[in-house]
């Protein structure tokens, strides 16, 4: 009788392990290539950046997203998902920067981590956003 107690509180702790890490998986694993795809693809996304740089960004169907960094101009920025299922924007002169995507813990939000290992919290907007600043 305490075996097979035992043996079911085994069984129940291996379920509720599974569970736990299924879920962590949803929200701290890189996303695919068709995922960011449909992410970014005719959507906006917001946020903050380097020295505390606020930007909001249109990623337009045809490859182009509209960024406007408070204080800059707006720019005209090619973008793409890679074969490493990276969103990439390329800055031109300054290189092309590439990101890979996890969910958040919160709906809305995403994390994205560059090649050196920084992360960021980007704001999602679904469709297109005001990218003027206040």
């Amino acid at each position: 009788m305490l075996q097979r107690l035992r043996t079911q509180i085994c069984i129940v702790s291996l379920v509720v392990v599974g569970l736990v890490t299924s879920v962590q998986a949803d929200t701290g694993s890189y996303m695919t290539a068709k995922e960011v795809l449909v992410l970014m693809n005719g959507n906006s996304i917001s946020g903050v950046f380097g020295d505390n740089k606020a930007y909001r960004q249109r990623n337009h169907s045809s490859g182009i997203a509209v960024v406007a960094i408070k204080g800059d101009p707006v720019r005209l920025i090619p973008w793409f998902v890679d074969d490493q299922a990276r969103y990439c924007e390329d800055w031109s002169e300054w290189g092309v920067f590439c990101f890979r995507f996890m969910r958040g813990d919160k709906g809305g939000v995403f994390i994205s981590e560059r090649a050196n290992g920084k992360q960021m919290e980007i704001n999602w907007h679904e469709g297109y956003i005001d990218i003027n600043h206040e």
